[in-house]
């Protein structure tokens, strides 16, 4: 089990700016493609849904609005992977820690351990 520790200070100060970044506004996964259709051109945001691209229409006066909650999805899934690496960290200073040995119990030439197989007598024996 796990102890309840105080957060670390890393972990704190990620928390802090995902916190700040989500509460300044909006943010959408996906990215602005850029299409032409005849001489007119139109911008789409589109991701991946279950391996299929979905599109969404995006108006010409939200464009730049759009990038911004883009970079903000990209910025706060990058937050989210330092606060991964916090946790895991706690994770791995908490865990106890097996004794090596410098190999397994059978592995020595005394013969003990789990007796051969069939098979792996009949193929030494050749």
């Amino acid at each position: 089990m796990i102890k309840k520790t105080k957060k670390t200070a890393a972990y704190r100060r990620v928390a802090s700016r995902l916190k700040r970044l989500l509460t300044d506004g909006q943010v959408i996964e996906g990215s602005l493609s850029r299409v032409t259709a005849g001489s007119a051109a139109h911008w789409h945001l589109t991701r991946k849904v279950n391996g299929r691209t979905q599109t969404l229409y995006v108006p010409m006066s939200s464009v730049e609005e759009v990038r911004d909650w883009i970079r903000r999805w990209k910025e706060a899934k990058r937050l989210l992977k330092e606060l991964g690496d916090c946790s895991r960290s706690v994770l791995a200073s908490s865990a106890p820690r097996r004794a090596t040995t410098g190999g397994s119990a059978s592995s020595g030439s005394s013969g003990a351990g789990r007796p051969r197989s069939r098979t792996t007598a009949k193929r030494s024996g050749r």
